[in-house]
């Protein structure tokens, strides 16, 4: 549900889903979320879900890479070398 809400725009609305949900979201459930605010350019939320990521699996590379392109293409240098070390 949380992908089809994203896919659609209605970021909101996923993003209340998951605050309301009676468990703890999953890795696939944040991953439909971040994907959904990369696709329509919401990168303050791109963030907050990507930080998610990385707190459920801080082990997983790809995440920090996300976090680190997500810096750099709003110019957040400082950011970027700080999520690569």
């Amino acid at each position: 549900m949380v992908d089809l809400l994203a896919r659609s725009n209605c970021l909101d609305e996923a993003l209340r889903l998951i605050e309301e949900m009676l468990f703890e979201p999953t890795v696939s459930i944040w991953g439909a979320l971040l994907a959904g605010y990369r696709a329509h350019g919401n990168y303050e939320l791109s963030e907050l879900a990507a930080w998610k990521l990385v707190e459920l699996e801080p082990q997983n590379s790809a995440y920090y890479v996300m976090l680190s392109n997500l810096y750099a293409e709003k110019g957040r240098w400082s950011d970027v070398e700080k999520v690569r070390k």
